[in-house]
């Protein structure tokens, strides 16, 4: 068999047998999760959506010729397995990149790394690729930047988020020793240097052969928050990258539509993984104590009329003034409460009550330019603010150690997300308490199946559950 890798494996056809062909282009092919839930949703309202527009219903990722099979990266560790038991060999040319090492690229001698992550690390570099997960506190970035060190080669850290390519700057700024400064690629900014942190936003804007040509100055692609990983434009990214190395870090590998295995098979398997008592054992993540606050909201509209349900339930009065009241009794016990609603309208109406309250309650939403962020963020980090109250922009990039509790107030049975949110509060802190809030609505039959999906998600994670 003859293979030639470079942004993509391309596997010779006429010298593969063609029933490891079909196999190979059987697994590259996954159930499209948007097309069953259309589906579902033609089933139970059928005068809406029966002229919506149906997404395909599996999803490939591969292409062909008639003289070669295009498929990515990540599956390279089981087209070896195919061929060993098709009792076949490859024969790889190489054509990734690879550049001399630099050498006054290293570690700052201020950073010791823990043992599991040194363990992380040591896997990924021997690796070349795959994933490493680890949770919130974990040390994804100084791990991410271990591996980087280690390489010596020019990298590029690629991030969803603009906070995040802050972040990974400050980071960079403070446990490298590079013999330049931190490259930029976003945010108004293009500056690309030895090590570059880049917004997807601003590559996918960039025309391919243009991208193509900034993706061959790297011979180590990072991908942080790897998770995000299958949607098409990460995907169209990494398939353009001829990079040695590729790597991807995540808390939550799982994702809401259930397209992990796209991640893999681009970026290459969990090579390495971080568990949450590991942390707990060595003092960087705190358990967590959860607080069960059953509502009486009530409503007569199902999951299949979740608009209409989630606009009722964040604006129902009656349970608007529990969520208050149980923040303002938190805060007042000591506790810097973090809110968390799905609903940028339910989000400003908790901020105004917190407000009636004497509460400094401030907002992280979309709409809150970077640099606004930033100096809240920076205040809350001074204790200068009472309360954050934030939509999903919170559930990535949201670094401030002092936050003690977390109050999720809107209906999700998502394990990846809850355990992203419940991250935010886990950082250690001498004294501090780590409390969810759970606001559970166990009168609408598709919320007390979330609740009760939740419940079982804290257990598993082994924390200590009450009545409030």
């Amino acid at each position: 068999m003859l293979a030639v890798i470079d942004n993509v494996i391309h596997l010779k056809k006429d010298t593969v047998p063609s029933e490891l062909l079909d196999t190979v282009r059987s697994e590259l092919t996954v159930d499209n999760p948007a097309y069953h839930q259309m589906q579902m949703m033609q089933y139970r309202n059928p005068k809406k959506y029966q002229f919506a527009r149906m997404p395909p219903s599996t999803i490939t990722s591969y292409d062909e010729t008639s003289n070669t099979l295009f498929i990515p990266r990540g599956y390279r560790s089981r087209l070896k397995d195919l061929a060993v038991e098709h009792d076949q060999s490859i024969d790889w040319h190489d054509n990734t990149i690879k550049f001399e090492r630099i050498h006054d690229m290293t570690q700052s001698s201020s950073v010791t790394l823990k043992n599991y992550q040194r363990r992380g690390l040591s896997e990924m570099v021997m690796r070349g690729n795959g994933v490493l997960v680890a949770p919130c506190g974990g040390g994804k970035t100084v791990t991410g930047i271990g591996i980087l060190t280690t390489l010596k080669q020019p990298t590029l850290v690629i991030v969803h988020k603009t906070d995040l390519m802050s972040q990974w700057k400050d980071e960079l700024d403070d446990k490298a020793d590079l013999p330049c400064s931190v490259g930029q690629w976003g945010g108004g900014v293009k500056q690309r240097e030895i090590v570059t942190v880049a917004t997807i936003q601003t590559l996918i804007k960039m025309p391919p052969a243009e991208l193509a040509k900034f993706l061959g100055h790297f011979g180590c692609v990072i991908l942080d928050e790897a998770h995000h990983c299958p949607a098409d434009t990460f995907m169209g990214i990494m398939n353009l990258s001829p990079s040695k190395y590729r790597f991807g870090l995540t808390a939550t590998p799982e994702r809401k539509d259930g397209l992990e295995e796209l991640m893999y098979q681009v970026i290459g398997p969990v090579r390495a993984e971080i568990t949450d008592s590991e942390l707990v054992a060595e003092g960087r993540s705190q358990t967590c104590e959860v607080v069960e606050v059953e509502t009486k909201f009530y409503t007569r509209h199902t999951a299949s009329e979740w608009t209409k349900l989630i606009a009722e339930l964040t604006n129902d009065g009656d349970r608007n003034r529990l969520i208050v009241n149980s923040i303002v009794n938190d805060w007042n016990e000591g506790q810097f409460p973090l809110v968390l609603s799905d609903r940028v309208g339910h989000c400003r109406q908790l901020q105004t009550m917190l407000r009636g309250h004497g509460m400094d309650a401030q907002l992280l939403i979309g709409a809150v330019n970077q640099g606004e962020r930033d100096r809240i963020m920076s205040r809350a980090r001074q204790g200068l603010v009472d309360a954050i109250i934030a939509t999903k922009v919170a559930d990535e990039g949201l670094d401030i150690p002092t936050l003690s509790s977390i109050h999720l107030t809107s209906p999700t049975a998502n394990k990846a997300n809850t355990q992203q949110r419940v991250g935010r509060i886990r950082r250690p802190v001498p004294g501090k308490r780590s409390i969810v809030f759970d606001y559970i609505d166990l009168r609408v039959p598709c919320l007390a199946r979330m609740a009760k999906a939740r419940r079982m998600m804290f257990k598993r994670w082994g924390f200590s559950s009450t009545k409030g």
